[in-house]
């Protein structure tokens, strides 16, 4: 009974973290720059300028990004399979007839992995864009600008947060279910 509960638990969390991981993935605010002069302006992970029916475009597009970014898309990506493969195999081991116990043990593998693919992600990012926070002076008429991490940011955050609690349970899940 109580693996039943940790798995609903297990379950409840990586869904959440998919969500937020998706949240962060596809929302235009990883970085936002407030401007005295000129407006705000944001920036997300995925150019949605990019026209779905011209491939070599999108690709240009990704190229042309520093290696620092493709890095953190990339990690964010493995992330959520990884977190969408751990939802599918929680719902997979509700069906388990046999070997059940053992059928638990990578749960833990699962959050261990999307937590530090997030890690990684939320790492390279504030790495190289710390040195923009706070003020940045543009060369046109000497405007202040503002710089500082945007929601879609801390939503990832949210998602490694998520992913840690779900290493916890998983773990927990995982070493106390008995055999039946």
């Amino acid at each position: 009974m109580c693996s039943f509960i940790g798995q609903i638990l297990y379950g409840a969390v990586m869904l959440a973290a998919v969500g937020l991981t998706l949240g962060s993935m596809f929302t235009s605010e990883w970085r936002r720059i407030t401007d005295t002069g000129r407006g705000d302006t944001t920036g997300g992970l995925f150019n949605f300028d990019c026209k779905f029916d011209d491939l070599e475009q999108c690709r240009r597009i990704f190229d042309s990004r520093e290696g620092w970014e493709k890095v953190v898309v990339i990690a964010m990506i493995v992330a959520l399979v990884i977190e969408a493969l751990a939802v599918a195999w929680t719902i997979f081991t509700f069906f388990a007839c046999c070997c059940r116990k053992n059928m638990l043990y990578p749960f833990s593998g699962f959050a261990l992995t999307s937590f530090i693919a997030l890690i990684v992600a939320l790492a390279f990012f504030f790495a190289h864009y710390k040195d923009q926070i706070g003020q940045v002076t543009t060369d046109i008429n000497d405007i202040k600008s503002r710089a500082n991490l945007g929601y879609s940011f801390y939503l990832g955050c949210g998602a490694a947060i998520c992913d840690l609690v779900a290493l916890v349970i998983g773990g927990l899940v995982s070493c106390l279910t008995k055999e039946k």
